[in-house]
């Protein structure tokens, strides 16, 4: 896989969350870290110019978590160009909101597991 280009000018920003960890960031933390999937994640990792909330190097995916609703076209277009460019580096990015994580944090446990494995499979690694 591809390294993320790396410019020194360019100080990493904060994907997803801001640098106090929020309560929605903690509770997944709590179900991500220690290999309790099976598989390491490192939190606040830096990813080019970017720092992601969570990402998991054997699988190659990165997870966001929302602080904000995103309303508008401009924020939409970020997202996209963000997760676009790591794509292209091919990296699967998840997002979820806040809301989702404090009100259903099983799912998306499951569902970060889920996309884990699917990109642990040696298939996935062939196509």
């Amino acid at each position: 896989m591809m390294s993320m280009p790396q410019n020194q000018d360019e100080q990493p920003t904060l994907m997803g969350s801001l640098l106090p960890q929020d309560s929605a960031e903690k509770t997944l933390w709590k179900r991500l870290r220690h290999h309790q999937l099976g598989v390491l994640f490192r939190r606040r990792h830096p990813l080019g110019s970017q720092r992601v909330d969570f990402y998991c190097p054997d699988a190659a995916v990165v997870v966001v978590v929302e602080q904000e609703t995103i309303d508008c076209e401009e924020q939409a277009a970020r997202i996209r160009e963000e997760d676009d460019r790591f794509r292209r580096f091919g990296l699967e990015t998840l997002r979820f909101s806040d809301e989702e994580v404090l009100e259903n944090t099983d799912r998306v446990v499951v569902d970060i597991f889920r996309a884990v494995q699917k990109r642990l499979m040696p298939s996935a690694r062939l196509g």
